[in-house]
């Protein structure tokens, strides 16, 4: 797989994030959505992730579990959902995770999930 010029430079400025007890969903081998019952680009990103790109997804459902969802600001620095992880890789949320994809670089970072 040949890689975009500047592509690792981007990836490493992504924030990496280290598996705790309390993220153990997070793993080299996992593509995770944290989200909430309400919310429609979780829903989007879950449906993107599933349907177009047809890569194995696990959901972490927050709603009304306040201590996750301050776990997970603190660590990404993020509050809103989702939060898509990649691997050990934060992405962020929907927007980030459809411009990874209209840059041509979300095949790469999936194709990496696992190995």
């Amino acid at each position: 797989v040949s890689v975009p010029v500047g592509f690792a430079a981007q990836v490493s400025q992504m924030k990496r994030i280290e598996v705790t007890k309390e993220r153990a969903m997070v793993s080299p081998d996992k593509i995770v959505v944290y989200s909430t019952q309400n919310c429609g680009y979780c829903r989007a990103a879950t449906h993107f992730l599933r349907n177009v790109k047809e890569v194995e997804v696990d959901v972490v459902d927050l709603s009304g579990d306040w201590e996750a969802r301050k776990a997970l600001i603190a660590e990404t620095g993020h509050r809103t959902v989702p939060q898509i992880f990649i691997g050990e890789t934060f992405i962020g949320g929907f927007d980030e995770l459809r411009a990874l994809d209209r840059g041509g670089k979300l095949d790469l970072l999936l194709s990496q999930v696992g190995k």
